[in-house]
């Protein structure tokens, strides 16, 4: 949370941070159970029910990006969401993010939280079963989508009068 909401002056802000860096040193994990391992930077985060003292407990550790969440008030989530609804990306930034991504692992808990969110919903093409067709010209069988493509009229072996 920004420190002039707080009500803190510069210098109270960083005497604090500077007292907590002192004697506990630099943040170095996540306290949140729920983290999603976005973010490998670690800030001390006050606890919003504790006050700006000289207290170990009234500060946590957290990533930057379950920080970020968690000094978000509901109104600020609400605007994001505003913003961010039906904007479009260019081709460009899609390829970016695709690259950047490139070699990220998950951690297990995200894959077991995805399936588990899925229970109960109908998925796209899960085990679902396409008609078997033949091509009359070439006698090979499959799928009607890919043979209505590749087959019928399309087929290489079909007779061209």
């Amino acid at each position: 949370m920004n420190r002039r909401r707080k009500g803190l002056k510069p210098k109270e802000y960083g005497a604090i941070h500077t007292w907590l860096w002192k004697n506990y040193g630099k943040a170095t994990y996540c306290e949140n159970p729920d983290c999603q391992g976005r973010s490998t930077n670690y800030e001390w985060a006050m606890i919003h029910e504790k006050g700006y003292d000289f207290k170990r407990e009234n500060f946590m550790m957290l990533c930057k990006s379950c920080h970020c969440i968690y000094d978000m008030d509901e109104e600020t989530k609400e605007q994001i969401s505003v913003t961010l609804t039906g904007r479009t990306l260019s081709n460009e930034h899609i390829q970016h993010m695709s690259e950047s991504r490139l070699g990220h692992v998950y951690p297990l808990s995200r894959n077991k939280k995805i399936s588990e969110s899925k229970i109960g919903k109908p998925g796209v093409n899960i085990n679902r079963k396409f008609e078997i067709v033949t091509c009359p010209h070439c006698n090979k069988s499959g799928g009607i989508t890919g043979m209505k493509r590749w087959h019928f009229d399309n087929c290489k072996l079909k007779l061209t009068i």
